[in-house]
């Protein structure tokens, strides 16, 4: 940065200043990778860099839930409309606009993107692994063995290149395939909870070498609710759902959430505290707070960690 401001290097700056918003999001802190996305920005203002800029913005808001879906929708929406550059501001920035759009459950655009990054397997672009993100898309699928494979591909591209902080977060999203195919999978369970818990515990350990603290709080939480969801189920809770009834065809989850109530599930799911989701919803935290109850007591979980858990396993977060 220093040497780009020293000879008014208006192409290096905008890199630069992507780079760090992208470590500060990595870390957790993401008030200040906001403000450096919105430089980048405006940095990157008439040079090859700007679409690429948009859609890393795009990417954060809707992977952190921040500004809420339509916010997160027009800068990717932006990007992609842009013509893609060549050489190095090309289209390393794809995979961004790909799992963007498959958080904010934008069908169309995300199939697009997702069959151009099935070529870029192998690839990893500001520290986020292209296979990483196949094996969402295959979760969600419920493809678990391509999932799997996506994931172990990964890891082991993150440890040849020695990318710690991404490994972590592969190994945190095999921890929540797990989690959801023991939904999908309810009473012949392929994959135990028992292994969901290794996977978090691997990935909270090389989280806390990284300083990402945020990402071990959510695993943290996680793994707490999966313990008290476990409780309630061996203690023949009332709202138990057999595995009949989750593979009829017919068959469709009732939550009676309300739109709010979801969406504020769905950012404290995503590892935001109560004053963010306040913040981002523009509402006060004693609200946040009262949706939180109503939830709890809708989905029949003791706490906010269960209706974490219980939301990963629904499929309810991106």
């Amino acid at each position: 940065m220093q040497q780009a401001e020293e000879h008014a290097n208006v192409r290096l700056k905008p890199v630069v200043l992507q780079a760090r918003a992208e470590l500060h999001f990595r870390r957790g802190d993401w008030d200040e990778a906001e403000r450096l996305f919105q430089a980048a920005i405006q940095a990157a203002t008439n040079t090859e860099w700007y679409p690429s800029t948009l859609a890393l913005y795009g990417h954060f808001l809707a992977v952190t839930g921040r500004r809420g879906k339509a916010a997160a929708k027009a800068q990717l929406d932006q990007a992609a409309d842009f013509p893609e550059p060549v050489g190095f501001s090309g289209h390393f920035y794809i995979p961004f606009l790909a799992e963007g759009y498959l958080h904010l459950d934008v069908g169309t655009r995300a199939a697009t993107y997702i069959e151009r990054i099935r070529t870029l397997r192998g690839f990893i672009y500001y520290g986020t692994s292209v296979d990483r993100i196949l094996g969402e898309v295959a979760a969600l699928k419920g493809d678990w063995a391509a999932a799997e494979q996506a994931f172990e591909d990964g890891l082991v591209l993150c440890r040849r290149a020695n990318n710690t902080p991404e490994e972590a977060t592969i190994l945190y999203e095999q921890a929540r395939t797990v989690l959801m195919r023991s939904k999908a999978e309810a009473g012949r369970p392929s994959h135990s909870l028992q292994h969901m818990q290794t996977l978090c515990e691997q990935a909270r350990v090389l989280f806390l070498q990284c300083g990402m603290q945020r990402a071990v709080d959510l695993l943290d939480t996680v793994q707490e609710g999966v313990r008290q969801l476990e409780q309630r189920d061996n203690a023949g809770a009332k709202h138990q759902i057999s595995y009949q009834h989750i593979t009829h065809p017919g068959y469709e989850l009732d939550l009676h959430l309300t739109k709010r109530e979801l969406e504020v599930l769905r950012l404290v799911a995503e590892g935001h505290t109560d004053r963010e989701v306040a913040d981002i919803l523009v509402i006060s935290p004693r609200t946040v707070n009262r949706h939180l109850s109503n939830i709890f007591v809708k989905l029949d979980v003791p706490g906010r960690a269960a209706a974490v858990a219980y939301a990963i396993r629904w499929g309810l977060v991106g």
